[in-house]
């Protein structure tokens, strides 16, 4: 097969699309999240001190991990605690 590639991406069999033109305009690297029609945008999973961390919150380098550090538990040191335990 010869000649000239598309000038369009309509006749290279891809129909224009305001979400696809959404992630190919992000400059910077990371996750990316849909965050309307047509937009998107570039996300860093972060965590919270002593409590969360994260290794490689943007993916770019691999799989992002996540890992609750070691703490002690000091009895009515935690505050609003709530869980939800599925029957089995």
């Amino acid at each position: 097969m010869g000649g000239a590639w598309p000038t369009s991406s309509a006749s290279a069999g891809q129909p224009p699309d305001a979400d696809l033109d959404a992630v190919a305009g992000l400059a910077s690297a990371g996750l990316v999240a849909r965050t309307g029609a047509g937009t998107a945008a570039a996300r860093t999973i972060t965590g919270t001190a002593n409590r969360v961390t994260v290794t490689n919150g943007d993916g770019v380098a691999g799989s992002p991990t996540l890992t609750l550090p070691d703490t002690a538990v000091t009895p009515g040191s935690y505050t609003n605690v709530s869980a939800t335990v599925a029957a089995s």
